[in-house]
């Protein structure tokens, strides 16, 4: 069977991340990390236990989430790992890939075509093949850990 984190778990880890950023929250969103039981975690230990979870493995929808809490982060230092994730999310996961993407744009990165007005998780066919461009691109980026 393949692991699951509680839905709820991974919200509140990018409600977190959110709060971490300097983005205000608001009493729902503070409700819900209290509920996880991760307000006094770090940021660094919090980013590290998802990352972790998903390298040992996750189911398709857990990962997904995962990604976009991770995401909300916004570290170019985790640069490393979104792709070597992107590297194997791409041939696993059209949602996984997505929010990938979306993490990667938020630090920086040009992961969609410029031909593009704009993303949609809908649009797979056009993610995955701006996902392979990029990844045909940037062949060579470490594993770089987080910090």
């Amino acid at each position: 069977m393949i692991p699951r984190l509680p839905t709820d778990f991974l919200f509140a880890a990018g409600s977190f991340f959110e709060r971490e950023r300097g983005v205000p929250l608001d009493f729902h969103d503070e409700e819900i990390i209290r509920n996880a039981g991760i307000q006094f975690a770090t940021a660094d230990e919090l980013a590290e236990r998802l990352w972790a979870a998903l390298e040992e493995g996750l189911s398709e929808d857990c990962r997904s989430t995962a990604y976009w809490a991770l995401g909300k982060r916004c570290r170019k230092e985790a640069k490393g790992k979104w792709v070597a994730a992107l590297k194997i999310e791409v041939r696993r996961s059209a949602s996984a890939v997505y929010q990938i993407m979306i993490a990667l744009d938020n630090i920086g990165e040009s992961v969609f075509s410029p031909d593009r007005s704009g993303y949609s998780m809908n649009e797979e066919a056009q993610n995955l093949a701006d996902a392979e461009q990029y990844l045909a691109a940037n062949v060579g980026i470490s594993d770089a850990h987080e910090s």
